[in-house]
């Protein structure tokens, strides 16, 4: 190991950096090493393009932690230029060690760095209770903001006696919070009840406008939404 390349000694082991020959027309990955007795072990892997993480095949980075002499990964993010994304599966993961295992805790679907899943929850988050894993939150988005038509957007709940118990819930379409027997009508109610929520947000907007100073029409911010 060069001088050079020595960061510091945490807890006993000493650790250090990789850095790969650079470039700026493609990303290059960035490795942290730790030697824990005499053993070298990789814990960080970050790649960057332009000062920004990125990575186009597989996670921008990716850390892991060495538990009784075994690698086990327990963080993974994937960028694209600086920006958490990624179309085919959740962009962010977290792991925690559980007698010597990895146990997922966390996941979240993002895309262009805003949280999106059109199947599922985009954010899901889970509790390691006497060995058993337990889901206490979800939060289904579209786009960045909380939405769902066939039921609560979120949910959060605590663990007694090791099980999932339900504390909270919200019900939310396009960020609007709305009561839960909107959603249990057939949908021509619901796509009336829409209608009519649509109208009165969109009358709030001209009427702030209007004492405002600016000389806005009723109807006229529909005209230009259409134009």
């Amino acid at each position: 190991m060069r001088k050079s390349d020595y960061l510091g000694n945490i807890g006993g082991d000493i650790t250090y950096i990789q850095q790969l020959s650079p470039t700026i027309t493609m990303s290059t990955p960035t490795y942290t090493y730790t030697t824990v007795d005499e053993v070298e072990f990789k814990t960080h892997e970050v790649w960057r393009l332009n000062g920004h993480r990125h990575r186009t095949d597989g996670p921008a980075w990716k850390q892991w932690q060495v538990v009784n002499g075994v690698v086990v990964l327990t963080c993974e993010e994937w960028d694209l230029n600086g920006i958490t994304h990624r179309i085919d599966g959740p962009a962010c993961r977290q792991w925690e060690v559980v007698d010597g295992k990895a146990v997922l805790t966390s996941e979240g679907w993002r895309l262009n760095g805003k949280l999106h899943h059109t199947d599922g929850p985009a954010y899901r988050a889970w509790e390691v209770v006497a060995g058993q894993v337990v889901l206490t939150c979800e939060e289904w988005c579209l786009n960045g903001i909380t939405h769902r038509v066939d039921g609560p957007a979120w949910r959060q709940c605590e663990v007694v006696d090791g099980k999932a118990v339900l504390t909270s819930e919200g019900w939310y379409i396009e960020n609007a919070k709305i009561h839960p027997r909107v959603l249990r009508q057939p949908v021509r109610a619901i796509e009336r009840w829409w209608r009519f929520h649509q109208a009165r947000r969109q009358a709030a907007i001209e009427e702030l406008l209007w004492e405002s100073g600016m000389k806005v029409f009723p109807g006229l911010m529909g005209l230009l939404r259409k134009c």
